[in-house]
């Protein structure tokens, strides 16, 4: 499969999301300090595909980014006491630690809670707030290196997804390669 670049503000970058998110399948995308990848967070398939290329284990917990403030409520207990600090830093580059609802997707929580984070970005403000969904993410160290290397979002997100294909391709392959 090669992989699609769209942009933000691509009027097709809504449905485009919508499917990648209803098949299993990945995505690296925006956030408000660098680039994520993830996917669906109650998608086996795709936290399977990014738990086997960052070879990360089930019990490592993955942040959950949402579109909005109000979004935070649907997955998390947020005392009435906090919300005005939420209101103060989320839209922002946090991410907030609080206690699970029991409906938070479960590659997201840990007996410590949720990791939760409000993107200000309009990938999260506009596109996934179409939606309605979250997005399970992990950040990546390749991403950050290629993007400060190659000097600018597209051509680092071009050569990630490069490298996300092939990386998977070989995964893939691996999986149903024979021994001997």
């Amino acid at each position: 499969m090669t992989p699609t670049i769209l942009r933000d503000d691509d009027p097709r970058t809504p449905a485009a999301v919508r499917d990648a998110l209803e098949t299993g399948q990945t995505l690296i995308f925006p956030t408000d300090t660098i680039y994520g990848m993830g996917g669906n967070p109650w998608d086996d398939a795709a936290l399977a595909k990014v738990r086997d290329l960052k070879r990360r284990s089930a019990d490592q917990p993955f942040t959950l980014h949402v579109p909005s403030v109000e979004d935070v409520l649907r997955y998390a207990v947020v005392q009435d006491r906090l919300r005005p600090t939420l209101a103060t830093l989320l839209p922002g580059p946090y991410t907030v630690i609080l206690p699970a609802l029991a409906g938070a997707p479960a590659c997201s929580r840990s007996d410590r809670g949720i990791g939760l984070r409000v993107p200000r970005h309009p990938f999260f403000s506009v596109v996934m707030a179409s939606l309605g969904r979250p997005l399970f993410v992990l950040v990546s160290q390749l991403i950050a290196r290629a993007f400060l290397a190659l000097g600018g979002a597209h051509a680092a997100v071009e050569m990630v997804l490069t490298w996300w294909w092939l990386a998977a391709t070989a995964v893939s392959r691996s999986k149903t390669a024979r021994p001997g």
